[in-house]
């Protein structure tokens, strides 16, 4: 009962964008999902490794663990104004 959870409804919304079945959704779009419906708008960085996938602050790529689509649930978000990427503004 110390933390919120992300409830099944923030999950059933990523899952109509994340068309991965048999995968789990990772913890960070859980987290965007999360974020986006408590706060609204949303400043994200760091949700970059889909193209192509490296480890952070390396050149090391790693396996893609997690669906493409998860990008495409981002940039819906994107579309409806409640999330920036940091990128976005030139700032990093």
């Amino acid at each position: 009962d110390r933390y919120e959870r992300v409830d099944d409804g923030i999950i059933q919304e990523i899952r109509s964008f994340v068309d991965a079945p048999g995968l789990n959704l990772s913890t960070g779009i859980q987290a965007i999902g999360y974020m986006v419906r408590k706060f609204g708008h949303t400043f994200i960085h760091g949700f970059d490794v889909f193209e192509p996938p490296k480890l952070y602050f390396s050149t090391q790529t790693v396996p893609l663990r997690h669906s493409l689509n998860e990008r495409a649930y981002i940039d819906h978000l994107k579309t409806q104004g409640l999330v920036s990427e940091l990128t976005d503004y030139g700032i990093l």
